[in-house]
C-alpha cells in the first residue's frame, strides 16, 4: 500500500462529509431568509437533484474502473 492511497483514504471522506454539510447549511440559510416557500421547494428540487446525479457519476465511475 503506497502512502499516498492511505492519506486519500483518510482526507477524502472528511471532504466529502464537510463539504456537503457547508453546502447544505449555506442553502438553508438563504431558503429562510431570503425566499418564499415556493423558491425553497424549488432549491430543495435542485439540491436532491445535484446529489443524485453526483452519487450517481460516483458509483458509474466505480464500477467501471479496473480491478487490480
Amino acid at each position: 500500500m503506497n502512502i499516498l492511497d492511505i492519506i486519500r483514504g483518510a482526507i477524502r471522506p472528511y471532504i466529502a462529509i464537510t463539504g456537503w454539510t457547508a453546502f447544505l447549511v449555506i442553502v438553508c440559510l438563504v431558503v429562510k431568509d431570503f425566499i418564499d416557500a415556493e423558491m425553497a421547494k424549488q432549491f430543495a428540487y435542485v439540491f436532491t437533484g445535484t446529489v443524485t446525479t453526483i452519487i450517481g457519476v460516483w458509483i458509474g465511475g466505480r464500477a467501471i474502473k479496473p480491478k487490480e
